[in-house]
């Protein structure tokens, strides 16, 4: 699985469900959900790490990781469209947390 692309899926689900109003339906929520779930699990190379996968296994295991910020990048536009959604706080801290992450690495 693509790391960057569950992230553009789950955000496309989130946006969808928000803003228009014939997928405002439990079954996109549910999906939404559930991809930020694996994501939140899965995403990150470590525990703590700001690094995300690029590929990873259907478990989960991670297959190939890249040096540039893409799947990063779509990690936290689809943990701050979650959180517009749920406002779920461990959403909402993920996305926190790599902001912070990121500030300090620009420094």
């Amino acid at each position: 699985k693509y790391i960057w692309l569950q992230g553009r899926q789950v955000w496309t689900y989130c946006h969808l469900y928000r803003n228009v109003e014939r997928f405002h339906t439990p079954e996109i929520l549910n999906a939404a959900i559930k991809g930020g779930a694996f994501l939140l699990s899965h995403a990150r190379v470590s525990p703590g790490s700001r690094k995300c996968a690029f590929v990873v296994r259907r478990g989960g295991a991670a297959v190939k990781v890249q040096r540039s910020m893409f799947s990063e990048c779509f990690y936290v536009l689809a943990m701050d469209e979650l959180w517009r959604v749920t406002g779920e706080e461990r959403v909402r801290e993920s996305v926190r947390e790599r902001e912070t992450l990121e500030r300090e690495r620009q420094r």
